[in-house]
């Protein structure tokens, strides 16, 4: 998994590329749930990169959701394509999130 992180305004863009899997996932579970620790409740999630993602992922993308949730933060996906797009229809998850097309429409979003 890539990942990689950059703050615009008062949200913070994570971009994920390569795979996400049982053992990529608990890194991506500590990095959201730090940042959202820290106080950083806007979160755009990139997955223009993201070539797999499997139920693990998922879980931590629920996770991080369930903890702002509490923080009256949100977060919104950008960029699902291809396999990574029908693991979220498939699971019905792609109409619990917040979904955009683009990085600046998901920060209109969290405005």
């Amino acid at each position: 998994m890539d990942l990689a992180t950059k703050t615009q305004g008062n949200a913070v863009i994570v971009s994920l590329g390569g795979q996400i899997d049982a053992a990529s996932a608990p890194e991506l579970n500590t990095k959201l749930t730090q940042t959202v620790n820290s106080g950083l409740t806007r979160l755009v999630i990139n997955m223009e990169k993201l070539e797999y993602i499997n139920s693990a992922g998922l879980r931590a993308l629920l996770a991080a959701a369930k903890l702002l949730n509490t923080k009256s933060g949100k977060l919104v996906l950008v960029g699902l394509q291809g396999t990574v797009k029908q693991v979220f229809e498939i699971s019905g998850l792609y109409s619990v999130f917040a979904v955009a097309a683009t990085d600046a429409e998901a920060l209109k979003q969290l405005a």
